[in-house]
């Protein structure tokens, strides 16, 4: 029997400026979907590290797939 595990990266910005609350709102909306269409394929979050930019923050999702044959 053999496992394998693939990995898979979410970026998400988040801006700091109130002019990039269009912005904000969106790349939320995307991450929620990027997560949801991840999960229905089997992927699992393992990680979420926020790391802060210049302008705002930058959120990093790691999701794993692990398939045993």
């Amino acid at each position: 029997m053999s496992t394998t595990v693939t990995y898979k990266t979410i970026t998400t910005r988040i801006y700091n400026a109130p002019e990039g609350e269009n912005a904000n709102s969106k790349n939320a909306d995307f991450r929620r979907q990027d997560l949801g269409g991840f999960g229905k394929y089997g992927y699992v979050l393992i990680s979420t590290v926020t790391a802060p930019t210049h302008d705002g923050t930058l959120i990093i999702d790691t999701l794993a797939l692990t398939e045993t044959y």
